[in-house]
């Protein structure tokens, strides 16, 4: 029988709601992402890889979504959240300019996501934790992307470890220089997509491999995004890989900014038609 793995990649808040809305268009036709062997979440796909390996419907989740977007509510980790615009920046430059994001370009962004005014640690984990839902490790097989922000070291959280699923996921989501980073033990930890917007190559020994990248691949023709390269391999090494990327119609609902709580309802929308639309693409592979 074979193996499926499914790859869930970052994208902000906006990311979160096309995710779940893509899952809750193909659960409606009959195709269930939640049945994988193994879920790779980093950042946004963190929150949405946790909720489908803990049997979470899409559905609901969607739904709560277009209610909490509809009425303003939910969490709104927008402009008004970065405190220190100036370090924010700084890092976003670094990251978005390196020819390659080596172990000590980490380790250059993480000492400035450690120096950036943000909100107090303990806010976001609440932010966070509300957003997830979920407060235990599930059953089936979950992969948590981070990265140390000391030393600059890829950090995969899973069932068994030392970290909470909580403090895992917000770990995940800490985008350096907006959100505080994230202490577990002794370590302080940021966004997951600082080392890769996939971790895809985590997925490596399964038969077939889902790629969902609400960001795309992007940087991956200047050499500065891994994704791309992830995938190949998976390729090169026998399975089947199926990329999921937002189309033109999705691009237009995200906006500039992945951050923006006002696109949570558009981005979700954009996500449960693709869903429909790929599910007869998708059939076939998944089953």
């Amino acid at each position: 029988m074979s193996k499926r793995a499914l790859v869930l990649g970052g994208g902000g808040t906006v990311g979160i709601a096309w995710e779940t809305g893509l899952a809750a268009g193909l659960l409606d036709q009959g195709i269930n992402l939640g049945e994988a062997d193994l879920f790779v979440g980093t950042s946004a796909g963190s929150v949405v890889g946790a909720q489908l390996a803990a049997g979470y419907d899409p559905r609901v989740i969607l739904d709560l979504q277009r209610q909490m977007a509809a009425a303003g509510g939910g969490a709104k980790p927008g402009p008004s959240l970065v405190l220190d615009p100036e370090t924010s920046q700084k890092i976003f430059a670094r990251w978005t300019t390196a020819q390659e994001v080596t172990p000590e370009v980490r380790r250059e962004l993480g000492a400035l996501a450690l120096a950036a005014r943000t909100i107090p640690e303990e806010e976001y984990l609440e932010g966070i934790a509300q957003v997830s839902g979920v407060m235990d490790w599930p059953e089936r097989r979950l992969l948590i992307t981070a990265v140390d922000a000391q030393s600059g070291d890829f950090q995969v959280w899973e069932r068994g470890g030392d970290a909470p699923i909580a403090r895992a996921i917000a770990s995940s989501c800490c985008v350096p220089g907006i959100f505080p980073p994230v202490t577990i033990g002794a370590r302080r930890f940021v966004d997951g997509g600082v080392r890769s917007g996939t971790n895809a190559d985590l997925a490596e020994g399964h038969d077939v491999v889902v790629v969902i990248a609400p960001l795309g691949v992007r940087w991956s023709s200047q050499g500065r995004d891994s994704s791309a390269k992830e995938i190949a391999a998976l390729q090169a090494a026998g399975a089947k890989v199926e990329v999921i990327l937002p189309d033109a119609e999705a691009e237009a609902a995200f906006g500039p900014n992945m951050m923006d709580a006002s696109r949570v309802g558009p981005g979700a929308g954009a996500g449960y038609r693709q869903g429909v639309a790929m599910a007869e693409r998708l059939r076939e592979v998944w089953r």
